[in-house]
């Protein structure tokens, strides 16, 4: 929008997931969204652990609180600052709801009792692209250098 950006190219995806103790006491499992859960979770005042650290999952996760219209201040909701995987450690030992990604938490899955309650969903997938910089707006980049790594990490060969 700022003209940074010449082209976006989509590269990959995973999805965000939202785990949660097996009992499921907020009643998520079955929510057709992520922010559909996440007001289950809220009126229930069930235990939530945020990263809380400005990432992506962060990000993500503030952003379906506000399309939830809800505002993540209530008791049970914990702010770890720490990464994933230690994040997932604080849910399962206080058996609480986290935004986890696919990835983190499969490779966590032996190390705790959490399960997937809510996955798939369009608001929480998780897409990612090579966008090529403008020449003019960043003229000191290798533009042919960076134009030549998103053609291939976009190229069929590569996907396989």
């Amino acid at each position: 929008a700022k003209g940074e950006g010449l082209e976006r190219r989509d590269l990959m995806w995973n999805t965000f997931e939202i785990a949660g103790p097996p009992d499921d006491p907020a009643q998520v499992k079955g929510a057709k969204t992520g922010a559909e859960a996440f007001a289950r979770i809220a009126k229930s005042g069930a235990g939530f652990i945020s990263r809380g650290d400005d990432s992506v999952t962060n990000r993500r996760e503030l952003a379906l609180w506000k399309h939830a219209s809800v505002e993540p201040s209530w008791p049970g909701y914990v702010k770890a600052g720490q990464g994933m995987g230690p994040t997932l450690l604080v849910a399962d030992e206080k058996q609480a709801y986290v935004l986890t990604d696919r990835g983190t938490r499969l490779a966590f899955r032996k190390k705790m009792s959490l399960t997937p309650l809510v996955a798939d969903a369009a608001d929480l997938r998780n897409d990612y692209a090579v966008v090529l910089l403008s020449p003019q707006k960043h003229p000191a980049l290798s533009h042919t250098e960076g134009s030549r790594l998103a053609a291939w990490l976009t190229s069929p060969a590569t996907a396989r």
